[in-house]
């Protein structure tokens, strides 16, 4: 007696399974999103404390060693030849940070703006807390391995500079008295000036 056929079976999902896979996917990106935002905070923390590293650096005329270069010629106008680049490199590298923090910072609003919309305030609230506590410590992580690493550029640069001798290199031709630290921030060369207390936006 032959057998009745099979009921053939439908390849196309219900409408049940659909919902699942795109709830499932939904959550893939959200947690993906959340991760994102995670690694966006911490890297923000990272760049700015490289970034008041790198100012205190340039502000105590301190050259890491990454950006000095090194010179064949031992004379002292080789050296102040090889110096001028020295000091230029660390500028730049200013710059380049400022720039990675600008992008950083965009890509950080965005990712806040799509969470804040795609979770419930209640969600939103603690996936920001916690982000913003994980990205603080790490931050103060990288402060401490920063500050250890500019005392020790810091000592080691005092051990190897000779101290300028300012009753030499600054005269004082006018008939009026300086002061004790005139003559240290003449030396300092023409190209020196105070660092504002707010810098000009305009």
């Amino acid at each position: 007696m032959a057998s009745a056929p099979a009921p053939a079976c439908d390849a196309s999902l219900s409408p049940v399974a659909l919902s699942v896979a795109a709830l499932e996917n939904e959550a893939t990106e959200t947690h993906s999103n959340i991760r994102k935002l995670e690694t966006l905070r911490k890297k923000k923390g990272k760049l700015l404390n490289n970034l008041i590293y790198l100012k205190r650096c340039r502000d105590q005329d301190i050259v890491h060693k990454f950006l000095q270069f090194k010179f064949n010629i031992d004379t002292h106008k080789a050296r102040s030849i090889y110096r001028r680049p020295s000091k230029s490199l660390p500028k730049e590298r200013i710059q380049q940070v400022r720039r990675e923090l600008d992008f950083n910072n965009k890509q950080l609003l965005q990712i806040h703006l799509l969470l804040s919309s795609t979770l419930s305030p209640t969600d939103w609230n603690n996936v920001d807390r916690i982000t913003l506590l994980q990205a603080y410590a790490a931050s103060e992580t990288a402060a401490i391995r920063q500050k250890k690493k500019f005392e020790q550029l810091a000592e080691t640069t005092r051990n190897t500079t000779p101290r300028l001798d300012t009753s030499r290199t600054v005269v004082n031709l006018s008939p009026h008295p300086t002061s004790t630290a005139a003559p240290e921030a003449l030396a300092k060369g023409l190209n020196f000036a105070v660092t504002p207390e707010r810098i000009p936006t305009e």
